[in-house]
């Protein structure tokens, strides 16, 4: 990137370079933040600590034992946690288990234990809170699919640009602060690529946002930060890599036959490591012969002539082989925090019941009117940007009935050492 004019230095920060063949023209570097917020979560997991601007400590094993926690008690706050988030370095290519690590769910959670539940072993949370918001909600911006969304994964327009420009930049500010054990700055160590990779992402958008949206020559209104992913790209190197057989080295010939077929013939869609979030077409000349030769399939006559011509078969689609495997709770009792627990589960209850009950005094007995008369919804209130829901005591009962119940069942069931599958 250097050789090509882009400065990636981050007392110069300039991750772009002038077109070679139109010296109006620029091209932005984009380091894909799917693989920077891994890289930052293998950072923290195997530094174990680092240091914020204000001198805290950002702690993995505040991370360590929330999971340790959750273990034991069998009931989780409101967040995906498990055993193969702590154990990353099995499985270190999966996104989803960054974004659930690095996540505002687990940040609720550790301070809550902290400030609410007031467990040791949680204590002094604050760093670690900060440093996992702010990772959480940059993911979350550079991911904007959705034209509707809202708060951090709206998209970027003029409108809301009070809201998410001087977040950027303290965020900006903030990355930059971060150093590791000895005092050197994070962007400059050895594993400085992910928090780099942040500083550059948020440069980045900021130009693109001016070039596309704020510029009155262009008629964008809005900017969707996710069509800039490299999971187009990695969707599309997948279907040419399953047209050879998976061969990771098409020679030139090999690569224009599937290139070929992939235009004529089918849709690319999603394979391997990567999973398609929105509806981007990629090659799509002609419908999916799988969808054509469905029953209720709108078929196009320029659709049925191809398809003629070129005797196109259907092609089976690849097979999920990541499979999630259910972890065995051990099923103890620690009253405070299954008192939360549960409430936060008994408002998620109400939610499900509500779509389906139209009888107004029906969901008013469901539904909490007094939010400062129960303690089980404390974490409800911890948790809440508008939209969860405090459940009444007597749905919390049944909850904590049910609850007992089945750590009950566990129990007996780990005693005569029968598992049980979900």
């Amino acid at each position: 990137m250097k050789l090509l004019g882009a400065k990636l230095d981050v007392d110069d920060l300039d991750p772009s370079f002038v077109h070679p063949a139109d010296s109006n023209q620029k091209i932005h570097v984009v380091l894909d933040v799917c693989h920077m917020l891994k890289l930052v979560r293998n950072t923290l997991a195997t530094q174990k600590i680092i240091t914020d601007g204000n001198f805290g400590n950002i702690r993995w094993e505040l991370i360590e034992e929330l999971h340790k926690i959750q273990d034991e008690e069998g009931l989780r706050l409101g967040n995906r946690l498990r055993g193969a988030h702590i154990q990353w370095a099995k499985q270190k290519m999966k996104v989803n288990f960054a974004a659930q690590t690095i996540s505002e769910s687990v940040a609720d959670a550790i301070e809550f234990c902290d400030l609410v539940l007031e467990i040791p072993a949680l204590h002094d949370s604050a760093p670690t809170v900060k440093f996992i918001r702010i990772f959480d909600h940059l993911f979350d911006i550079f991911n904007s699919r959705n034209p509707y969304g809202k708060h951090y994964k709206s998209p970027l327009r003029e409108s809301n640009k009070q809201a998410w420009q001087p977040f950027l930049t303290e965020a900006m500010q903030y990355i930059s602060t971060l150093t590791d054990s000895c005092g050197t700055p994070m962007v400059k160590t050895k594993q400085k690529t992910g928090f780099l990779g942040f500083l550059v992402a948020i440069k980045r958008i900021e130009c693109l946002f001016n070039k596309l949206v704020r510029n009155t020559n262009v008629s964008m209104t809005y900017l969707l930060t996710y069509k800039q992913s490299q999971d187009h790209l990695e969707l599309f190197f997948a279907a040419i890599r399953l047209s050879g057989g998976w061969n990771k080295n098409p020679t030139a010939t090999q690569f224009m036959a599937a290139y070929k077929r992939l235009l004529l013939r089918h849709e690319v869609s999603a394979s391997g490591n990567c999973t398609a979030l929105d509806a981007t077409n990629i090659l799509h000349a002609v419908k999916d012969t799988t969808i054509i030769n469905h029953v209720n399939a709108d078929i196009d006559v320029s659709d049925i002539t191809t398809i003629r011509r070129y005797d196109l078969n259907v092609r089976l689609e690849p097979q999920q082989t990541d499979h999630d495997y259910v972890d065995a709770p051990n099923f103890n009792y620690l009253s405070s925090y299954k008192e939360a627990a549960v409430g936060y589960i008994a408002g998620y209850v109400v939610r499900m019941v509500k779509r389906s009950v139209t009888c107004e005094s029906c969901i008013d007995a469901l539904v909490e009117k007094d939010p400062n008369n129960t303690k089980f919804n404390s974490l409800v209130r911890q948790k809440n940007h508008g939209g969860l829901i405090e459940a009444s005591a007597s749905v919390y009962q049944i909850c904590d009935c049910l609850s007992n119940f089945i750590s009950g069942l566990g129990r007996s069931c780990q005693e005569k050492c029968i598992f049980i599958s979900p």
